[in-house]
């Protein structure tokens, strides 16, 4: 798919950024195929379209070592009502369209770094994103929840080495799905451990 994006950034407060961009919307063609028992093989195609987004950002360095910064995002989900599927099957394609009902969704970030030493840093932050689907259109696949996350990492460099390591633990509380075909309760917590290493040149 293709979009375009545009931005502005503020720089006229001391030790202050502040900045806007938008992006437009965009829609992915995609493409599978699969086997289902008793229908057999079959063909799909769908046009997954995403929202335009609008966001601001803000960040303040409050000490040499200390930073703070906030993120929000509008994503204009209201203006998808529809994803659409088109098989090969006739048959399944009477049930090739998932309603959606969505409505805009925001999200919130707020991070911070501190650095313990030139070349050592501590971070965290915080997110939460909303929800855009409505509770009777929920499918399987699009699993939509209001996600709150918190993160925390460590970094810190020997010589050319960089060591990166970070923990985050992601709780969606539970929500109930009224879909036609798909109804029930849908929950999750993931907890997710990262690490890495670099070298530079």
């Amino acid at each position: 798919g293709f979009s375009g994006q545009g931005g502005l950034l503020y720089r006229g407060i001391e030790n202050a950024r502040i900045g806007i961009n938008y992006r437009g919307p965009m829609t992915a063609n995609l493409n599978g195929s699969g086997s289902l028992p008793e229908i057999g093989p079959d063909n799909v195609t769908t046009d997954f379209k995403f929202p335009g987004v609008l966001s601001f950002g803000a960040s303040y360095q409050f000490t040499e070592q200390w930073l703070v910064s906030l993120n929000l995002d509008w994503e204009m989900w209201s203006s998808i009502d529809e994803i659409k599927r088109n098989y090969s099957n006739p048959i399944l394609s009477t049930v090739g369209t998932n309603s959606l009902e969505t409505e805009d969704s925001v999200s919130v970030r707020l991070g911070t770094v501190y650095n313990l030493s030139e070349r050592s840093a501590l971070r965290g932050g915080y997110s939460y994103i909303s929800d855009a689907i409505s509770p009777d259109n929920v499918p399987p696949t699009l699993q939509d929840f209001n996600i709150h996350s918190f993160a925390i990492g460590y970094s810190h460099g020997w010589g050319s080495y960089d060591v990166d390591i970070g923990y985050e633990f992601q709780y969606m509380p539970e929500r109930e799905s009224r879909d036609v075909f798909f109804s029930g309760i849908h929950k999750k917590h993931i907890h997710s451990v990262f690490a890495g290493i670099s070298y530079n040149f």
